[in-house]
């Protein structure tokens, strides 16, 4: 019973990491999404794009 009881807990502390983990990667990810995001607009120069949509539609999926 002891070993089972431990065995549980090892196995709910390890699904409690990978969410840990998963969460911090989707953190990451969406950083790296909005650091990309930025870093192509400023490299743009002022006059690119129609003044209507300064954005590449792609833009508009990624950031949400």
């Amino acid at each position: 019973a002891a070993r089972r009881g431990r065995v549980a807990r090892e196995a709910a502390l390890a699904r409690y990491s990978l969410g840990r983990f998963l969460a911090d990667m989707d953190a990451v990810l969406h950083d790296a999404v909005d650091a990309a995001a930025t870093r192509r607009s400023r490299r743009a120069p002022a006059g690119s794009g129609s003044p209507t949509s300064p954005h590449h539609p792609l833009d508009e999926r990624t950031t949400r």
